[in-house]
């Protein structure tokens, strides 16, 4: 039964985990260099394709650092509320834009497996203690 939410089927297969010994991939122009290095050296990036979703990681970063520059600016103007065009008191404009960054950074970080349960929903297990993707993917063939 392909789909279903419970235990692994038979033709469930787990990301096979990147060797860690592989060297960090160059970080792309515009990219912060010291963020592109500790995501590339975590644990869970082992399950990523440098290929494929080095994008992600970046498209990741960049988000993070509009973010961090929203935020900072709504800092700097001391209240999220400003006038409105007809004297009113409204939020501020960066405020939406803050959030609509945020619903991305959480997308995101669940598409990169960068939360627990993110994790757990991609099949990833942490640790030297545990099986490996490989190991369970042919446990679930046999």
């Amino acid at each position: 039964m392909s789909g279903s939410r419970g235990p692994l089927d038979k033709d469930t297969t787990l990301p096979v985990l990147r060797d860690s010994t592989v060297a960090i991939p160059e970080a792309p122009a515009g990219v912060d260099v010291a963020m592109w290095q500790q995501l590339w050296s975590s644990s869970v990036s082992r399950a990523w394709d440098v290929a494929v979703d080095g994008i992600v990681v970046e498209r990741y970063l960049d988000t993070f650092r509009r973010w961090t520059a929203a935020k900072e600016q709504l800092e700097r103007l001391n209240s999220p509320i400003t006038m409105g065009s007809q004297g009113q008191p409204v939020l501020h404009p960066i405020t939406r834009y803050i959030d609509s960054l945020e619903s991305r950074l959480a997308q995101l970080e669940k598409e990169l497996g960068l939360t627990p349960m993110a994790r757990a929903r991609l099949g990833l297990t942490i640790g030297t203690a545990q099986l490996t993707a490989e190991q369970i993917n042919r446990m679930a063939r046999e």
